[in-house]
């Protein structure tokens, strides 16, 4: 149950960022139309670099002036079984510099959040005029979020509510 809040929240927040893709217009939401469906091929899109630790400017297996730790005493202190750590990985200007652990895709949980929600939330609020106290519901109504708009427990919720996880709604069948 934990997972569908997640992925609601996510979804949630994901709109709200995209509902706002004109800066000028910071009353109101404008809906984005979805992108096309294109084939996903291997060479298309981002990847990452890889470079050194020593080459963006950070301590690899050895210290140098200014470090006081390197990357790899930090992977020993936290690859301790207690710690149950599946993979440590640094990323610097777009490169990957210091990469251990297993290669397996792993959940990442709540982890995710953090991440991806705070960042989301920072930029609706600050580019496209979101507020905490805005009924959610102002900015999801349209399409796949309509029932924020006229459905019960949904339709008290606001941005605060989701952005804290206090929505009140604590069953998906009500």
């Amino acid at each position: 149950m934990r997972s569908r809040t997640t992925a609601g929240w996510l979804a949630a927040a994901l709109v709200l960022a995209l509902a706002c893709s004109n800066a000028d217009d910071a009353t109101s939401p404008t809906p984005v139309p979805a992108p096309p469906l294109e084939p996903a091929t291997a060479t298309a899109g981002f990847s990452w670099g890889s470079g050194t630790p020593e080459s963006q400017g950070m301590c690899g297996s050895t210290l140098q002036l200014g470090c006081t730790r390197t990357l790899l005493d930090i992977w020993t202190s936290i690859s301790d079984p207690k710690y149950n750590t599946m993979r440590f990985v640094v990323i610097r200007n777009d490169k990957v510099i210091y990469d251990r652990g297993g290669t397996q895709a792993y959940p990442a949980y709540s982890a995710n959040k953090g991440l991806l929600g705070a960042p989301t939330l920072v930029h609706a609020m600050s580019a496209c005029g979101v507020r905490l106290g805005d009924p959610a519901s102002q900015w999801l109504a349209d399409s796949l979020g309509a029932r924020w708009a006229t459905t019960a427990p949904w339709s008290g919720i606001t941005v605060e509510h989701l952005a804290t996880h206090t929505s009140g709604v604590c069953q998906y069948s009500n």
